[in-house]
């Protein structure tokens, strides 16, 4: 256990925390613990955790990465900013004041997309997510208006 920092969850402070114990016990100097905030998953309840099938995978395909952030709930998006994002807090406020003030949650969850998959991949890469969402959100929604309008040319 020759560890100097030691770094987890703050599910795991106990555990952290008993390693510089046992260090101790073994004559070691006790290693420095920094814990994190706990990352809620896609399921807006439980840890973010592959288990779970509630994550994003840092090996995801952009466009994987890019549906599975914006179908977080709006609510849910600003514990990802804070622990995902390398935004200064004040522009995250920003965002919030904005929202409050009647701007579309949507686009400021496509900020995030597009940060978080240029990280793993590249901001071309995060355009080309992006677009390739826009593109399947218009053409869903051109579908159901052709089905509404096929099941009106039915009932009459």
């Amino acid at each position: 256990m020759e560890t100097d920092v030691e770094l987890g969850g703050t599910d795991q402070k106990f555990n952290l925390l008993m390693g510089r114990e046992l260090q101790k016990a073994n004559g070691q100097k006790p290693q420095v613990v920094l814990t994190m905030p706990l990352l809620v998953g896609l399921d807006g309840e439980k840890k973010m955790s592959k288990s779970a099938n509630n994550y994003i995978g840092v090996t995801d395909v952009p466009t994987e990465m890019f549906g599975k952030i914006m179908s977080i709930s709006d609510d849910l998006m600003w514990n990802y900013f804070e622990c995902l994002s390398f935004r200064p807090l004040t522009e995250i406020e920003q965002f919030k004041t904005d929202i409050t003030e009647g701007k579309n949650p949507r686009d400021v969850k496509i900020l995030l997309a597009k940060e978080i998959i240029a990280r793993f991949h590249s901001e071309a890469d995060a355009d080309a997510a992006e677009q390739e969402f826009i593109n399947r959100f218009q053409k869903g929604a051109i579908l159901m208006k052709c089905l509404s309008l096929n099941s009106k040319w039915v009932v009459l």
